[in-house]
């Protein structure tokens, strides 16, 4: 970021991401080196120079020219949008994130207990496992928004990328066993039973080999993949219960109308 900027106290440089492996932002006044950070998720959370769960920078802004660089490294791929605003206006701002990011939360975490409970009562796995698929996502989206890194573990920063990995792939696996056991797939499309299986499986081999914990890039990409591979596998199973070709399946109005087709019992 080169530049002008407003002259205005405490003003924030936030990058709009709360999971960057790693961030050294440089600040230069009138030519001179005024401010320099390291920071991020490799780091202590007690290393960030701002009190929250985004990555963001204190700037001083007093003097005519100023110059901010910031250098990122990250193991896989990263989405950052660099913010300059007055520190009203940031505080503004990220309290109606926080708001609706913990909301989100909320509701998952009810979502989560409601279901334990009924899988307390009734004893359906179907239940158990749509329970654990939301702890999972729990697991993930609160490593995703920050809050791991600035209320869990803090002080222990080599906690953060294996947490955002397991719960991403375990909350995939156990939607995938879960769709299983609620479509009743064995009964009626064993072929997208082992579909949906061999998915899982390959969803927990991608946490457990060497090759992609040591590039979680790779296995962000490889989970990625799941649920498309898994959309396309239940596509299919549509297709061929409903005897129709597949290019006249895959516009969405056609879905609709040839899934109400097959409801009205056009299988052979």
């Amino acid at each position: 970021m080169d530049g002008e900027a407003p002259v205005v106290p405490g003003a924030y440089l936030s990058l709009n991401s709360a999971n960057v492996n790693e961030a050294e932002m440089f600040h230069f006044a009138d030519g001179e080196l005024i401010q320099r950070q390291l920071t991020g998720t490799w780091h202590p959370f007690s290393t960030r120079m701002v009190n929250h769960r985004e990555i963001a920078f204190r700037l001083d802004l007093d003097g005519e020219a100023h110059e901010v660089f910031v250098r990122l490294k990250n193991r896989g791929g990263v989405a950052v949008t660099p913010v300059l605003s007055g520190g009203v206006d940031w505080f503004l701002r990220v309290s109606r994130t926080q708001l609706l990011l913990g909301a989100t939360l909320g509701m998952l975490v009810i979502m989560m207990l409601y279901n334990l409970v009924v899988f307390g009562i009734v004893r359906e796995r179907v239940f158990g496992l749509f329970a654990m698929a939301l702890l999972f996502a729990v697991m993930y989206r609160t490593t995703v928004f920050g809050f791991g890194a600035q209320y869990l573990w803090p002080d222990y920063p080599h906690l953060n990328d294996p947490i955002l990995r397991v719960g991403a792939g375990f909350s995939m696996a156990t939607l995938l066993l879960f769709s299983r056991e609620y479509l009743r797939t064995r009964t009626w499309a064993p072929r997208l039973d082992l579909a949906l299986l061999s998915l899982a499986i390959i969803v927990a081999l991608t946490l457990s080999f060497p090759v992609f914990r040591g590039n979680p890039g790779l296995a962000m990409l490889v989970l990625a993949m799941v649920p498309l591979l898994a959309t396309l596998s239940s596509a299919l199973a549509v297709f061929e219960a409903c005897r129709a070709p597949a290019l006249f399946c895959l516009p969405g109005w056609s879905i609709v109308h040839r899934w109400w087709c097959c409801s009205c019992g056009c299988r052979d």
